[in-house]
């Protein structure tokens, strides 16, 4: 999780999705987050993908429930698009 343009643009989704600040950190996941249920974590997938242009394939991020393995997922994608 060393991209700052990846964390930058998915804090800014965070507080969007959440509808206040969010303090990222590689660890943070569901437990932490008051409103981060199965909705929420949808809304997130579906930012991300409008952001970043790519589409995540079936199944591939319901096991991102991390803000790191977000980070990673969006960094494979972006690398191999060249976003």
């Amino acid at each position: 999780m060393d991209d700052p343009r990846i964390l930058q643009a998915l804090g800014e989704i965070f507080d969007s999705v959440f509808l206040r600040p969010i303090a990222l950190e590689p660890q943070l996941g569901p437990d932490q987050v008051a409103d981060w249920d199965s909705v929420a974590h949808l809304g997130l997938l579906i930012a991300i993908e409008a952001r970043f242009r790519f589409r995540f394939a079936t199944g591939e991020a319901t096991n991102a429930r991390t803000v790191g393995a977000l980070v990673d997922l969006i960094a494979r994608h972006t690398s191999r698009s060249g976003s």
